[in-house]
């Protein structure tokens, strides 16, 4: 049996911490994770369902079953007549965006600012370094 490197069950350990944090926030901030990551998307710009999932990660039925609910209360809303119809946020939405999910861009925020620019770099390229490594050894089975 292969033994798991302690790097890389270090990383594996922070990268599990990190996912718990930021669902202890969609709590606080009254979300579900699904719900915070799509309003965390379209705070940015609107995308499209099949957008959403890739970019998320998420699965087009939990995309799409947060998106029923998202709609429902107002806080998004489809764009009609555009070619691979884009979602967006409403007024509400935007309320929404401005009341809790600000909190948690400030304290990502706050972190990074606290970084050099040489950290924020090294950061990306070593996640990016790993998942492209990562993607090629998966692609062997």
């Amino acid at each position: 049996m292969e033994h798991i490197n302690q790097t890389l069950l270090t990383f594996l350990s922070i990268s599990s911490e990190l996912d718990k944090a930021y669902h202890q926030a969609a709590l606080k901030l009254g979300l579900s994770d699904s719900k915070m990551n799509i309003l965390y998307l379209l705070s940015h710009k609107p995308y499209s369902q099949k957008q959403i999932c890739e970019l998320s990660g998420m699965s087009k039925q939990t995309v799409n079953s947060a998106l029923k609910d998202l709609i429902a209360e107002g806080i998004i809303e489809p764009q009609l007549g555009v070619r691979h119809e884009q979602i967006k946020l409403t007024d509400k939405g935007d309320e929404l965006i401005d009341s809790k999910l600000s909190l948690l861009i400030r304290a990502e925020n706050s972190v990074i600012a606290q970084w050099s620019e040489s950290e924020r770099r090294q950061l990306i390229e070593l996640n990016q370094k790993f998942l492209t490594a990562f993607l090629a050894e998966l692609a062997k089975f």
